[in-house]
């Protein structure tokens, strides 16, 4: 990812309406799936550290970890003060099988020279027997568009190359959804026809700072979006998210 992406990762991650979205459905999956009881996590790709800050405040007193390949992003991550963080690879964690309870891969997957298998299987290693996995991936390669130059998308995903994936490298699926699906027809008429993919200097992201009541009432809907794909379930999204555990 750019670098400028991480400087505004950093000043948007914990007040705009995507992340905040995706934050609440990974920290609200880890106290469920362990019951609220203290835990040892390990987020894959930290990024600038506000999701292991969220996952702080929904179960604190856990032992968190964040790692990052880039420079940018730990520093952002380390100032934050949560957990330990560390300059890793995806494809090499440094620490011993059956490290944690759970493992987060969250908008990682798909980024260029990520090895997806590599990344699951070393994930797989370094968790306990029916230990969790969370992950999220953009998903469907329609929708690709600027956005995906300035984060370097390598893929988007479909539910069943998920499912596939994940199975294939040691792990059992227990909820596979689509999720940002009320916005789905506004951001692939964004991409498909007002920013399709093109070659500039520098590309820009989705990501961008909003008026407060825009983002406000973003950040409603996709309560009800988040809800719904959670109970019932959608065909489509911009996003696939999975919960799996750990074969034995």
């Amino acid at each position: 990812m750019e670098r400028h992406e991480f400087d505004t990762m950093a000043g948007l991650e914990d007040t705009h309406w995507w992340y905040r979205t995706i934050r609440r459905m990974v920290s609200r999956t880890l106290q469920i799936e362990s019951r609220g009881r203290k835990i040892r996590v390990l987020d894959v790709g930290c990024g600038t550290g506000g999701g292991m800050a969220s996952v702080a405040n929904g179960l604190p007193g856990s032992l968190l970890v964040g790692i990052d390949t880039h420079k940018t992003a730990v520093w952002y991550a380390s100032r934050r003060g949560v957990g330990s963080i560390a300059q890793a690879s995806a494809h090499r964690l440094p620490f011993r099988d059956g490290s944690f309870d759970a493992v987060t891969l969250i908008d990682l997957l798909y980024i260029e020279g990520v090895e997806d298998g590599v990344a699951l299987r070393e994930a797989h290693r370094v968790l306990r027997n029916s230990g969790l996995l969370v992950v999220n991936v953009p998903a469907f390669e329609w929708l690709r568009g600027e956005h995906d130059l300035a984060v370097r998308t390598r893929h988007r995903y479909r539910k069943d190359e998920i499912r596939a994936l994940v199975t294939e490298n040691g792990f059992e699926p227990k909820k596979l959804l689509y999720w940002n699906t009320l916005l789905l027809p506004l951001i692939a008429f964004a991409r498909r026809v007002l920013r399709p993919v093109r070659t500039r200097q520098t590309p820009r992201s989705d990501v961008t700072p909003l008026p407060k009541w825009l983002n406000s009432l973003l950040a409603g809907l996709m309560v009800v979006d988040a809800a719904v794909a959670v109970r019932v379930g959608f065909p489509l999204g911009t996003s696939v998210y999975c919960i799996a555990h750990k074969k034995p």
